[in-house]
């Protein structure tokens, strides 16, 4: 019997049915996913940020603002995304993210324990026991970022080191919501995590750059599906991977910076976008014409 073929979703893979389209209609055709994250734009209040570099977020939790991200770049790599490898399908050969990414791009440790565990628990009395104020809104123990950023914002100054922890954990909280994993809802970020942020000496003991990654692939390979509109997860770690390894598609830095950590924040500085027209076809072309690939 021969080898069953290892790419075998056909049809029901986005990058084989938007070239039917343009065959059958003879017009290009683009599906542009919709992309979020959720910015922040102060930096961690300087008496919280020993407690997030114990529990292993003081690096990530600096990138604040950051690029804006560009839905047809996104859109043009989930077509060349490949479920069946976790690779993405280029003209020079396979590339994908990598745990090594993972620590240069954000500055998450990956090694340590899995981050395991039910989506089901009484949210209301883990929220008010770890942030010290109850959770209001619940949606299925997601709680709105909004309400992070309005009680997790000023922190008095005679703050005792339980109120320091509380704020820590919540603006790791935002972190995970905002940056890390964000899901499609937009706006807000299930409780289940402050599980694993009870002591915080003990946070850093979990993979959770394995996590965050794991997070995108599952993403990216939902999004391959035509019927898709809509991608989560970690969107800038894959459009800072996508501008370090092929340099025609990234913007042009108005003050170039040389590599700072984690890398992702290279590109909060302003940027031009003057020659890379915003347009899902054109970065088609680009890919398919470059094998200028840095892993």
């Amino acid at each position: 019997m021969a080898d069953e073929p290892l790419l075998r979703l056909g049809e029901r893979h986005v990058w084989n049915f938007w070239r039917n389209q343009e065959e059958v209609y003879e017009v290009p055709y683009e599906q542009i996913l919709k992309c979020y994250w959720n910015r922040i734009d102060q930096v961690p209040h300087p008496d919280i940020l020993p407690f997030l570099h114990m529990a292993g977020f003081g690096y990530v939790s600096m990138i604040i603002q950051g690029a804006k991200l560009n839905p047809s770049l996104i859109s043009a790599l989930v077509e060349r995304w490949r479920p069946e490898t976790h690779t993405f399908h280029l003209p020079s050969g396979e590339a994908t993210i990598t745990l090594q990414d993972i620590v240069y791009q954000l500055g998450l440790l990956i090694e340590g324990h899995a981050i395991t565990g039910t989506t089901k628990d009484n949210w209301f009395l883990l929220g008010r026991e770890l942030l010290g104020v109850d959770p209001v809104d619940l949606d299925g123990g997601r709680v709105l970022i909004t309400w992070l950023d309005q009680h997790f914002t000023d922190l008095p100054d005679d703050a005792s080191i339980q109120l320091k922890e509380q704020f820590a954990r919540a603006h790791i909280l935002r972190v995970i919501g905002g940056i890390l994993m964000p899901d499609k809802s937009r706006n807000k970020v299930h409780l289940m995590w402050l599980r694993h942020l009870r002591v915080l000496s003990k946070v850093g003991k979990f993979r959770w750059g394995s996590t965050v990654l794991a997070f995108l692939f599952w993403e990216l390979c939902k999004a391959t599906d035509p019927s898709k509109h809509v991608i989560g997860g970690c969107l800038l770690l894959l459009q800072s991977w996508a501008w370090f390894c092929m340099p025609f598609i990234h913007p042009t830095l108005h003050q170039p910076t040389p590599y700072i950590f984690p890398l992702i924040r290279r590109w909060t500085t302003p940027l031009s976008h003057v020659g890379l027209l915003d347009c899902q076809r054109n970065f088609r072309l680009l890919i398919d014409k470059n094998d200028e690939i840095i892993i």
